[in-house]
């Protein structure tokens, strides 16, 4: 393929194949690693030497300067309008809270689905931006038309943050079957993750239980949906190919801006 390509990789204990995951990605020199969920360390000291960018989610300022102490390559912003695990603050809360305090790039994640929103993440003063919710529904993407169709056809107030699937809130579409099961953990649930012995287990259990449920929606449609997106789905009205999102984005940006130039915004 054409251009870099990159693998998200959740870095916590609950994921028992981090080490041939990542082994896999160096053997196949992916461009970048982006780390998620737990310490990028082990990510970090293996791909340096290999040329290997590693970009870190974080949600705070505290975790941020962690990672860039750790030699990390940039940071991943995820605000409280993220798609799966959400931060606490707000895009521009969050924005200057790390480049105020850190040197590394700022890469901002949440909440974004058109070029307005492009502009306003950039004029706040991020670098670069991690979008995701939108390009489930592209024509590209190789999964389920019902996931691509619950996209187009959910909204904002659609999307709930269930405990169910990592033991972390996690942001999902409000569906028949989420709705049935409940979005917070059961009492036994609880009880495991605050004993300091139990937890790490309960957590692998909740998170392997949780991403066969969201493995399984993606590629079949069962009564049992339990479909990963963010608030963004607000701005999906159709199917489309990644190519006519892009220039979608990019036509919407230069609009906001010359809109912000002649009301001299920036």
């Amino acid at each position: 393929g054409q251009g870099p390509f990159g693998i998200n990789l959740i870095v916590n204990k609950s994921n028992l194949k981090i080490k041939e995951q990542l082994k896999a990605c160096i053997d196949y020199k992916v461009d970048y690693i982006i780390t998620s969920l737990g310490s990028p360390k082990m990510v970090i000291d293996s791909c340096k030497p290999e040329g290997i960018k590693v970009y870190c989610d974080v949600v705070d300022e505290k975790y941020a300067k962690k990672v860039e102490n750790l030699g990390a390559d940039g940071l991943i912003a995820v605000n409280s309008r993220a798609g799966g695990h959400s931060g606490p603050l707000t895009a521009e809360e969050l924005i200057l809270t790390l480049k105020n305090n850190c040197k590394i790039p700022v890469i901002s994640a949440g909440g974004i689905g058109s070029g307005e929103g492009v502009f306003n993440v950039l004029n706040m003063g991020a670098c670069g931006l991690s979008i995701g919710t939108i390009f489930i529904a592209c024509e590209e993407a190789d999964i389920s038309k019902e996931y691509k169709q619950a996209i187009v056809e959910h909204g904002e107030d659609d999307i709930v943050h269930t405990t169910k699937l990592s033991g972390t809130p996690c942001t999902v579409i409000n569906t028949p079957f989420v709705q049935e099961v409940g979005t917070k953990q059961n009492m036994f649930e609880k009880i495991l993750n605050k004993n300091r012995t139990l937890k790490k287990y309960a957590k692998m259990i909740t998170a392997y239980k949780g991403m066969k449920m969201v493995k399984e929606a993606a590629f079949n449609t069962t009564y049992k949906n339990v479909w990963c997106a963010g608030p963004s789905v607000e701005f999906v009205d159709e199917i489309l190919p990644v190519a006519s999102m892009v220039e979608n984005l990019i036509t919407g940006y230069e609009v906001a801006k010359k809109i912000a130039i002649s009301e001299d915004v920036v």
